[in-house]
């Protein structure tokens, strides 16, 4: 008992000098900040962000920007209005992880004049037009857009109310109308598209003349016709819940109760696996040993539940396992309700009933740089995804390859093939023809086993080198020491790190060790 109070008294004092000298959780980080005067830019401006919108500490707000209410930035999100200004994003939209809103400078300093000068055809207004007298925006994006992961909106850029841009899709010195939807993996550049029109997965469109041809009326029974609303709803959701949470929210952090997810769950974590500082590990999510988890990857396990990730896989820089909700609380019956087919259970097969997982990911599998597997998703054992390729609603077998900036969408693959680089596929009738098997010789054979090493063995150096600075700011403060408590009285979620005395489990000597560092004495680190 006399124990135990002391340590009450201890995070008692720690929660008050943290408070007083560290700030709150990520200041100082600078992920929200002003831009810097340039020859092209000669104001500097903080970002305008309403009250009722989350930035995640992982995203990075910057500049000439506005967000409305009811906004989700995810981790990994950039925003950054210091080139092309400004950007304004509407009331209800998304921005989910790894997503980039960017533009092209909008004004100059004329070397002829002296003056300042705004480009021409740099900017939209809101009701979508071109303009360049400095009276409209770089990018704009209207209430109730969804830009799903690793999107980018690349201004000059317009995308109209309640359009849905799906992951990995490039919108560049362009309009979308309306009530639209980009399906995942399309590029858009340098053209106008109406409204209530969608664009099928892997399109390219780059002159006015193709728009006609490669874009088709949204109509009734479409497979996304009503996908904009519910994601909206989700990500409604999630800014409020993690409002909530404030500045307990970490880089490893549970997720929140919603009407999609009825349970709040923390992060499981092998004590042999490194998530690096910058990365996001975010509810439902199970990591097995051995796992090499890169700055900027998000692994968020707060829709689509559970998140699997097998022994000795990695995950590598800015990719991201997401699912779509697995879960809903009934409007009819007022009970909570598993949706068909939104699982797969360890042997691959697609359940409904709460017993599998949103995204399994098998053992020794390498997910390599701004890669995404968007769940319902299985990807077997031994198996590589590429860079910047996207499997979404789909069954990747045991021992493939999928080369470099594919998209696999809503199929499934057998085990023992390759699919090559840059190849789209959306149909059970196309696998045959655009899967191949892997025969010896084959330039990536042995690609996976090499990855596989190299990144456990990164896992295993940076754990030896982990410094106590748990929430990656850089110093060691009363901050880090408060995490590692939290972690110890099952409160927060754990960092691998967070067992600072390396003596195989976190006890509060691990934060007291911390705080001793913070005060320049002694500690277990020296």
């Amino acid at each position: 008992m006399i124990q135990q109070k002391k340590w009450q008294v201890f995070l008692s004092h720690l929660v008050i000098i943290t408070a007083l000298l560290a700030g709150t959780a990520f200041a100082g980080m600078g992920h929200i900040a002003p831009n810097v005067a340039t020859d092209f830019s000669r104001t500097v401006s903080s970002p305008h962000i309403a009250a009722t919108t989350f930035v995640h500490p992982l995203a990075s707000v910057i500049g000439n920007v506005t967000l409305e209410g009811q906004i989700m930035v995810s981790p990994g999100a950039s925003v950054r209005g210091d080139e092309g200004q400004p950007i304004f994003v509407g009331e209800a939209a998304n921005i989910q992880d790894g997503v980039v809103l960017h533009g092209l400078e909008t004004e100059e300093l004329s070397k002829e004049h002296g003056e300042w000068e705004f480009k021409a055809g740099r900017q939209f207004n809101a009701q979508g037009e071109r303009v360049g007298d400095g009276s409209g925006y770089s990018v704009y994006i209207g209430e109730r857009v969804s830009l799903a992961h690793q999107a980018q909106v690349h201004g000059p850029a317009y995308v109209g109310h309640d359009t849905f841009i799906a992951m990995q899709s490039l919108i560049f010195n362009a309009k979308v109308g309306s009530h639209c939807v980009i399906e995942p993996g399309c590029t858009i550049v340098g053209v106008e598209l109406p409204d209530h029109v969608y664009v099928p997965a892997g399109t390219t469109i780059t002159s006015q003349s193709e728009v006609a041809e490669k874009t088709y009326p949204i109509y009734e029974g479409y497979t996304y016709e009503h996908t904009n609303e519910a994601v909206v709803h989700v990500n409604e959701s999630l800014a409020e819940g993690y409002l909530h949470l404030g500045d307990r929210i970490g880089h490893i952090a549970p997720n929140v109760a919603t009407d999609f997810s009825r349970t709040v769950s923390s992060p499981h974590i092998a004590a042999t696996t490194f998530v690096h500082p910058l990365a996001s590990v975010i509810g439902n999510v199970t990591l097995e040993g051995q796992i090499m988890v890169s700055p900027g990857a998000s692994v968020r396990g707060d829709e689509g539940q559970p998140i699997f990730v097998g022994e000795a896989a990695n995950i590598q820089d800015g990719v991201v396992l997401h699912g779509l909700e697995t879960e809903e609380l009934s409007k009819e019956h007022g009970e909570w309700e598993f949706k068909a087919g939104r699982q797969f259970n360890a042997q691959g097969e697609r359940v409904g009933d709460g017993s599998g997982y949103s995204v399994y990911i098998g053992e020794r599998v390498s997910l390599a740089h701004q890669a995404q597997v968007h769940g319902p998703a299985y990807v077997g054992h031994d198996t590589f995804i590429a860079m910047q390729s996207l499997i979404f609603n789909a069954k990747v077998g045991s021992h493939c390859v999928i080369e470099p900036g594919c998209t696999i969408v809503g199929v499934e693959l057998p085990d023992h093939v390759y699919v090559p680089a840059g190849t789209t596929i959306t149909s059970q009738s196309e696998v045959a023809e655009k899967t191949y098997p892997i025969y010896e010789g084959y330039t990536y054979e042995h690609t996976n086993e090499a990855v596989v090493h190299v990144n456990e063995s990164l896992a295993e150096g940076y754990l030896e080198t982990c410094d106590g600075d748990l929430n990656g700011d850089g110093e060691i403060t009363p901050q880090d020491a408060l995490l590692v408590f939290l972690c110890y009285l099952e409160r927060g979620a754990c960092s691998a790190c967070a067992d600072v005395n390396h003596d195989g489990e976190v006890t509060p000597q691990d934060a007291l060790c911390l705080f001793s560092k913070f005060l320049g004495r002694s500690s277990c680190l020296d």
